[in-house]
């Protein structure tokens, strides 16, 4: 935890709280009022799929005594089952105190499709689960990589907005406090995505919000659209009792597994007989690989959609548009919306890049960090980096716009298993 100074430095705080907690795999952060003493404690998301114990991808949550000293909470929060990467706070039942929602990213040491849980404030500091009176449509909506309430219709009420690996850019709406999706009605259904990011912003200056949706982006070897999607089938197939993940691609109508035949057969010995030559592996469809019935049994999973996008909203409905080629050299996993270069208008910040993928897959880490520059009408230009001097070049894992010293802003670049970066 680093505090800012008057003068726009940065000192640690609380460091003896946190070492004691230092091998805990973290993956993401929330400040929020938990204890209605009118100030920011802090919500600690961990995972870690390969931990020995549960206990390492249990969340932690942190009170703050007003004076910027954190003290860990005991038993703030229920038990989870699940790894979660985002949550957001939202006073969802109008009592005055702040509530929890998390997003479950996945099931640790199964790769299922996690449970998306709401905790309602109870006590000062306290949370109890509430899943089943309040999450609805929201508890099994995917592997949520982001989300943030926002009121998108103007309507005094504001939606819950998700986005996920696998999932559409999805909109919940509470109806008689319990989550329904509504993403149809704003014009989201089948924007099916590898997402990582969003942000919301009134990017074209109509009084509204659109969103931003930081996707895999474009140079990979993976495909997607509407007419031919990128698949995913989810079963344990060779009854080994570990689940397989297959992706597959669409080409002219029929469905192929992406993955070379030496590394499916490595994970599923029983192929090996049924395809003993390259050649014919190289022609087979999935319904050749697995029978039909196995695969309508399995988890069906689809992508329609691989770019980094904006998205106009129109009086309620949201219309896809598509953001420069720079955009999409690689994954976005942080954003930041702003005027950057004083002309008053909405101006979009974005870092990423992607080490971690199966063998078959090179990382992706031709990403330098893209600014764009927008005119206030819905169009954005791209900025060279040797004009804009923002070079977020590694694996970028979140991006924030901070205010310090003079009201000066800085752009504070997280990367994995490397430095910060910090832009002025």
């Amino acid at each position: 935890m680093f505090l800012q100074t008057a003068t726009g430095n940065f000192t640690p705080s609380s460091a003896a709280v946190f070492e004691k907690d230092k091998a805990y795999e973290d993956h993401g952060g929330l400040f929020f009022d938990a204890d209605a003493d009118q100030d920011l404690d802090l919500l600690v998301l961990s995972g870690g799929a390969d931990a020995p114990d549960p206990i390492a991808w249990q969340c932690r949550l942190y009170l703050n005594d007003g004076k910027g000293n954190f003290s860990k909470s005991g038993s703030a929060l229920p038990t989870l089952n699940e790894i979660a990467l985002r949550a957001t706070a939202h006073d969802y039942d109008g009592d005055g105190d702040q509530d929890l929602f998390i997003g479950g990213r996945l099931v640790a040491k199964t790769g299922h499709s996690p449970r998306a849980a709401p905790y309602c404030a109870t006590t000062v500091g306290g949370f109890t689960d509430v899943t089943a009176q309040v999450a609805g449509a929201f508890e099994r909506c995917g592997m949520v990589t982001d989300m943030e309430w926002a009121d998108l219709n103007g309507d005094g009420q504001k939606e819950l907005v998700v986005v996920g690996e696998w999932m559409p850019v999805s909109v919940f709406q509470l109806k008689n406090n319990k989550l329904e999706n509504v993403t149809q009605q704003f014009g989201l259904a089948k924007t099916n995505g590898l997402w990582y990011r969003l942000s919301l912003a009134d990017l074209d200056k109509d009084g509204d919000l659109d969103l931003v949706t930081g996707n895999l982006g474009l140079n990979t070897r993976f495909t997607a659209s509407p007419d031919a999607p990128f698949f995913c089938y989810a079963k344990d197939f060779d009854e080994n009792g570990t689940l397989d993940p297959i992706v597959a691609f669409s080409e002219d109508g029929k469905i192929y597994p992406l993955m070379q035949r030496d590394v499916l057969v490595k994970q599923m010995p029983a192929l090996k007989k049924k395809f003993l030559y390259a050649k014919d592996y190289a022609k087979a469809t999935m319904r050749d690989v697995w029978p039909q019935k196995d695969l309508e049994a399995a988890l069906n999973l689809a992508v329609y959609d691989l770019e980094t996008c904006w998205w106009e909203n129109q009086g309620g409905k949201f219309v896809r548009h598509s953001l420069p080629i720079q955009a999409q050299t690689s994954p976005v996993q942080g954003i930041a919306c702003g005027d950057f270069n004083g002309d008053g208008n909405m101006d979009i910040l974005m870092a990423g890049n992607k080490y971690g993928f199966e063998v078959e897959t090179n990382p992706c880490d031709a990403g330098n960090g893209t600014l764009l520059l927008g005119d206030g009408k819905g169009n954005f230009s791209w900025l060279n980096n040797i004009f804009s001097g923002f070079w977020a070049m590694r694996e970028a894992r979140d991006l924030a716009m901070l205010r310090v010293a003079g009201g000066k802003q800085i752009f504070v670049v997280a990367n994995t298993n490397s430095a910060l970066q910090v832009f002025e």
